[in-house]
C-alpha cells in the first residue's frame, strides 16, 4: 500500500526522467531540493574529506548524507521505510569502523561497505521490490547499474533552464544575480589591473595592498566541491526521482553453466583448500621452532598476519 501510495504521488517515478521532465510541476520543487542539499554537502566533503576519508571526518560526513537523504524524502511527503534506515545506519556503522580502525585493507572493505550500503538506501527509497528482498539477484543488479547511470549523469539533469530559477528561488536569484555578476567582474579586474600596477610601481604597492591568493589552493576547493556535489545529485536523484527497478533483467542469461564447469570449479576449490589443511599440519605439529624455521615469524605474528585475508 505504501508503495502504490508514493507511485500515486509521483507518477513520474515508473520510469527513468528524461531531462525535460524535470521542470515539471509535480518534479520541481523536490528537483531544486535535491540540488541544494548536494551543493552543501559538496562543501562539506570540501571542509571534511579533502585529505581523503581518515579519521572522524569520514563518518560525520556519512551522517550527514544519510540525515540529507532522510530530510528530502519527509519533504516529498514520503515515509522513511525500515529497510532504508537499516542500510542509512549500515552505512554509518562501517563508517566509524573506519575511524576505529585505519588498517589499508580494513580501510578499503569500510570504504566499499559504506558505499555499497549507501547505493542499497538509494535502492530501497527508489523501487523496493529491486532492493534486499528482490525476488531475484539480477533485479538488484540491474537496479544498481541504473542507480549507476544516474550518478555518472550527476548534474546534467539539473542544468536545464528554469528548473533553480523558479518561484520564490527566481525571484531572489532576479535581484541577487545582477548585484553578484557585477561584483565577480568587478573583482577580476581589480585583482588583474591591481596586481599590474602594483608590480609597475613601487610606490603604489607600498600603498595598496592585494590579498593572497592561493591559485592551486581554490582550483583544489573547487574541484572537491564540485566532484562531491555531482556524486550526491546523482545519488539522490536516482533515489527520489528515478524508478531504477523500471528496466527489468533478461529472464535468460546469454551465458549459462554446464555441470561440467560447476564441477570443475568445485574441484579445483576443492583441492586448494585442501593443499592448504596440509600445509597447516607442519605448524600443527612442528610448533613455533617449525614456523620460524619456514618463515621467520613468531607465533604472534603469523596469526595477525593473514587475519583479514582469511576472514
Amino acid at each position: 500500500m505504501q508503495t502504490t501510495h508514493a507511485s500515486a504521488a509521483h507518477p513520474a517515478l515508473h520510469s527513468d526522467i528524461p531531462l525535460q521532465r524535470l521542470t515539471t510541476p509535480a518534479n520541481r520543487p523536490l528537483a531544486r531540493r535535491i540540488a541544494w542539499h548536494a551543493v552543501l554537502l559538496g562543501v562539506s566533503a570540501d571542509v571534511l574529506l579533502k585529505g581523503g576519508p581518515h579519521g572522524a571526518a569520514f563518518p560525520i560526513w556519512i551522517g550527514l548524507a544519510a540525515l540529507s537523504l532522510i530530510a528530502m524524502i519527509w519533504r516529498a511527503d514520503r515515509v522513511v521505510s525500515r529497510e532504508t534506515g537499516w542500510w542509512l545506519a549500515t552505512a554509518v556503522l562501517f563508517a566509524c569502523v573506519l575511524a576505529w580502525r585505519d588498517a589499508e585493507m580494513l580501510a578499503l572493505v569500510d570504504v566499499l561497505a559504506t558505499l555499497g550500503a549507501l547505493a542499497m538506501a538509494a535502492i530501497a527509497i527508489s523501487s523496493a521490490r529491486s532492493a534486499l528482498f528482490a525476488t531475484r539477484l539480477r533485479d538488484t543488479v540491474w537496479a544498481a547499474a541504473s542507480l549507476l547511470r544516474s550518478i555518472i549523469a550527476g548534474w546534467l539533469p539539473f542544468t536545464e533552464p528554469g528548473l533553480i530559477a523558479s518561484g520564490p528561488y527566481g525571484r531572489i536569484a532576479h535581484r541577487v544575480g545582477p548585484i553578484a555578476r557585477a561584483a565577480i567582474i568587478g573583482s577580476i579586474v581589480l585583482f588583474v589591473f591591481g596586481s599590474l600596477l602594483r608590480s609597475a610601481d613601487p610606490i603604489f604597492a607600498s600603498i595598496f595592498a592585494l590579498p593572497e591568493l592561493d591559485a592551486s589552493a581554490i582550483v583544489a576547493h573547487v574541484l572537491v566541491t564540485t566532484f562531491f556535489s555531482w556524486l550526491v545529485s546523482g545519488w539522490a536523484r536516482g533515489a527520489l526521482l528515478v524508478n531504477v527497478g523500471a528496466r527489468r533483467p533478461p529472464d535468460v542469461f546469454p551465458l549459462s553453466l554446464s555441470a561440467l564447469d560447476v564441477s570443475t570449479a568445485l574441484g579445483i576449490l576443492n583441492v586448494l583448500f585442501g593443499a592448504f589443511v596440509v600445509t597447516q599440519l607442519g605448524w600443527f605439529f612442528g610448533g613455533e621452532t617449525f614456523l620460524h624455521a619456514r618463515t621467520g615469524l613468531t607465533a604472534s605474528a603469523y596469526a595477525r598476519q593473514g587475519f583479514f585475508e582469511m576472514l
